[in-house]
């Protein structure tokens, strides 16, 4: 039991540190991405530079939130 134990615990750090990410077709107030209200512009998302393990990119375990009507193409990065 406690090597299962350790295992979950190892595995907090990365679920703490995932982030809900808002996305709109255009950047709706602030632009944080933060919620609904502050989306950051579809581009933000299309943009590999935004990809990756900094705190300030999309990362594994992140989860994005699409807002409104989107009538651009979504690009996922690999």
């Amino acid at each position: 039991m406690a090597g299962v134990w350790l295992i979950c615990a190892s595995a907090l750090p990365d679920l703490a540190s995932a982030k809900n990410l808002y996305v709109a077709q255009v950047a709706q107030g602030a632009g944080t991405g933060q919620d609904a209200a502050d989306a950051y512009p579809l581009s933000w998302l299309n943009s590999s530079a935004n990809w990756g393990s900094g705190s300030s990119q999309f990362n594994p375990g992140d989860t994005v939130y699409l807002v409104g009507t989107i009538n651009q193409q979504v690009v996922v990065a690999a």
